[in-house]
């Protein structure tokens, strides 16, 4: 995202279509901060994201390189070091999930909050929130089926005075970190009869932590206690969110 399309959204968010107050050194003051707090977060999943995607349309088949792309004026001139090439047929996605969204917000709910304005900090720092829930669910998505496993050398015990210690011998050793799983009843991985009637589904493991569960009803998110409760991989739909015949339901967890 360009520092003009940052300063533009936040402006508008906060009033200021004519950046009378909005101007770039002012909204930048608060950027820095705020993309620092969300790439520590979002760096803390494993996930990549915010990275720049560039596509190339119409090459033609047997190109052997890219160096004509790489003239003045042309997609790759300021390119500095390039993460990964990839080929993809014409007319898919050429991007990742990126954060613009929330970075946005999340300025938006600072300023604010300089300004003396709770309601604006609330009101954007609660849909800061949502885009980052929806930004998490994107980024699970695109690491469906990945394991992460880091390696832990743990420390030595020393010995005592006048003796000989024994312990660890700093081996490396794997742990397994918690999987991102993505359930749904259309691929019949959320268990249930969905009729109206019955409130109760099965996952098809238990959420761990239990606030990792991310419940979804026809689109519309379900928090615990907030319309479902969860036991274990029991989730229970509170009365007025028992979902109906032809409805759909989506959990994303980790476990």
């Amino acid at each position: 995202m360009l520092v003009s399309d940052i300063v533009s959204r936040v402006a508008a968010l906060l009033d200021d279509g004519e950046q009378t107050y909005c101007t770039d050194d002012w909204v930048l003051g608060f950027a820095q901060n705020e993309y620092e707090v969300l790439f520590n977060k979002l760096r803390l999943c494993g996930t990549e994201f915010d990275d720049v995607v560039i596509e190339l349309p119409n090459v033609a088949a047997g190109t052997p390189d890219l160096s004509a792309f790489m003239a003045s004026g042309q997609p790759l001139a300021t390119l500095v070091q390039p993460r990964m090439i990839e080929w993809k047929p014409a007319g898919l996605p050429a991007s990742n999930p990126n954060c613009n969204a929330v970075l946005v917000f999340m300025i938006a709910a600072t300023a604010g909050d300089a300004r003396g304005n709770d309601k604006w900090a609330a009101k954007y720092t609660a849909r800061a929130v949502d885009a980052f829930d929806d930004l998490a669910i994107a980024l699970t998505r695109s690491e469906q089926a990945k394991t992460r496993r880091v390696s832990r050398i743990s420390r030595p015990r020393r010995s005592g005075l006048g003796g000989s210690g024994t312990g660890n011998t700093g081996i490396p050793q794997m742990i397994t970190l918690p999987t991102d799983f993505y359930a749904s009843s259309a691929q019949g991985t959320i268990s249930g009869v969905i009729d109206g009637i019955n409130p109760t589904f099965l996952l098809p493991r238990a959420p761990n932590p239990q606030t990792s569960l991310q419940w979804f009803w026809n689109g519309q998110k379900l928090r615990i206690g907030e319309g479902i409760m969860l036991a274990g991989q029991t989730v229970t739909c509170q009365l007025g969110y028992i979902p109906q015949v032809g409805d759909d339901l989506e959990a994303y967890f980790t476990a």
